[in-house]
């Protein structure tokens, strides 16, 4: 898949989500993390579309991104169209700067998050983020090669 196709995907499949929680209860607990309601769920991908967006525009990390990404939490309260704007705007604005910016190469680290902590993942649960990483890959026709323990894609 070429680089475009990724680029494009980040609004295809942000469109997607969107469809799928149209007209639904956001306040729904989602089964995989009943910690979050679906409005969390939402805040939690366009916040992340929005620090990539961002760290990709300025070429600055962005490891707070609650503190250094403007609007990363979403929109006050719990209006159901202004989230939905907010998502579709992140998901398109991270799509056009990703297409700006040209290929470049992914770098993956499997990471185990644990409470209020993040460490690199060891034993089964790597061997599993590494599995379901390169199955999503092979999914969108993409080859993932490994080294110096990262799971790397490059689009150039």
């Amino acid at each position: 898949m070429d680089h475009q196709r990724y680029c494009d995907e980040v609004a295809n499949q942000a469109g997607l989500l969107r469809q799928v929680v149209a007209g639904a209860d956001l306040s729904v607990r989602v089964p995989t993390t009943p910690d979050w309601a679906l409005a969390d769920l939402l805040r939690h991908v366009g916040g992340n579309l929005r620090a990539i967006e961002q760290a990709v525009r300025t070429g600055e990390a962005v490891p707070e991104p609650e503190r250094q990404v403007p609007g990363h939490g979403g929109p006050d309260g719990d209006d159901p169209a202004a989230l939905d704007a907010w998502l579709a705007e992140a998901a398109t604005a991270c799509a056009a700067t990703l297409g700006a910016a040209g290929p470049h190469r992914l770098e993956a680290l499997p990471l185990k998050l644990e409470f209020c902590h993040t460490r690199l993942a060891a034993g089964e649960d790597a061997a599993w983020m590494r599995r379901r990483f390169r199955s999503a890959c092979a999914a969108l026709d993409t080859w993932v090669e490994e080294a110096a323990d990262r799971l790397v894609i490059s689009w150039r």
